[in-house]
Formats: C-alpha cells, sequence, structure tokens
C-alpha cells in the first residue's frame, strides 16, 4: 500500500477584529502571488477556484505554505473534497501554523487532519517535533467533501467545526 499524505493550505484565515492578515480563496487562479505560497507549486493547480492537488499517486507528501505569525482571535476556513478514499496512509493535513514553511519535517504547530485508519474524523491535532497528539475530535465520519471551520481565542481554547455536507 502506498503512502500518500498531503498537505494542503490554509484556504481562507480571518482574525476575529475583521483584519486578514491571509485571505485567499483562489479565484484569480494564482497562488504565486497574493499572497505568494511556496512549496511544491508545480504539484498544485486551481481549476475553477479551487486549490487541487496534481501530484503522483504514489507516495508522496506535498505542501503549500504561505506566511501567517496570527493565532490568538483566529479563525481558519476551508473547504476539502477528496477524490480518494482517506485512510491511514491517505489523508490530508492543513497546517494552521507552524515554526518552519518546509512542511514535510519534524515541525512544532497545530494542523486538521482529514484520514486516518478506521472511522474518518476531523481531528485537530498540535505537532511537537513531529509528533501529532489530538486535541479535538469531530464526532461525524467523514466521506469525500468537509468545510471546517477553526476558532482559537486569546485564552488558547479552540474550537472546531465541521459540515459534511459542504455547506
Amino acid at each position: 500500500m502506498s503512502l500518500r499524505t498531503t498537505l494542503f493550505p490554509i484556504i481562507l484565515l480571518i482574525c476575529s477584529y475583521g483584519i486578514a492578515q491571509v485571505t485567499d480563496d483562489f479565484s484569480d487562479g494564482d497562488f504565486t502571488s497574493n499572497p505568494v505560497w511556496s512549496g511544491d507549486v508545480s504539484e498544485f493547480q486551481i481549476i475553477d477556484g479551487q486549490l487541487n492537488s496534481n501530484g503522483p499517486s504514489s507516495t508522496a507528501e506535498l505542501y503549500l505554505s504561505t506566511p501567517n505569525s496570527i493565532m490568538d482571535y483566529t479563525v481558519w476556513e476551508f473547504y476539502v473534497e477528496m477524490g480518494f478514499a482517506p485512510s491511514g496512509s491517505n489523508r490530508i493535513r492543513v497546517y494552521l501554523v507552524s515554526n518552519q514553511a518546509d512542511l514535510e519535517g519534524a515541525l512544532d504547530g497545530y494542523y486538521v487532519e482529514i484520514g486516518q485508519t478506521g472511522d474518518d474524523y476531523v481531528l485537530l491535532k498540535r505537532s511537537d517535533s513531529g509528533v501529532g497528539t489530538t486535541l479535538l475530535s469531530g464526532t461525524t465520519v467523514f466521506s469525500s467533501q468537509v468545510r471546517v471551520k477553526i476558532i482559537r481565542t486569546s485564552n488558547g481554547e479552540w474550537t472546531l467545526l465541521a459540515d459534511h455536507s459542504g455547506g
């Protein structure tokens, strides 16, 4: 069985005070400017205003990242539609914040994971030197699409919301 971990970027980041540090809905068809995304840029494409991986179907870790320094009073929102069955070896991670732009190493940060062994729930995890710890877990099994919203308060309290209809 091949390992395919796709690390998707934050699609929409809005601070609760209404000042957006990073906002990208990819409607301009370009992720090389405004904001600039770096990483495996040749392995991604924008189709009909949505970011899609275009990488190999075999063992691969793909990622895009863009700088973000705000974590408190923050809301992250994104939509995921998977064209494959998620599993422990075939999953998506969306890093909310990280201590490095290269998301393939042993890093510190927070991420949402979709696709595990057994039931596929949307999980919020913390990574310490690359070791993930589950902070929150959804209660509805993921199928092929989900809209995710994560809220972090100034007190460090997290809220994870998932709409499995994609709405």
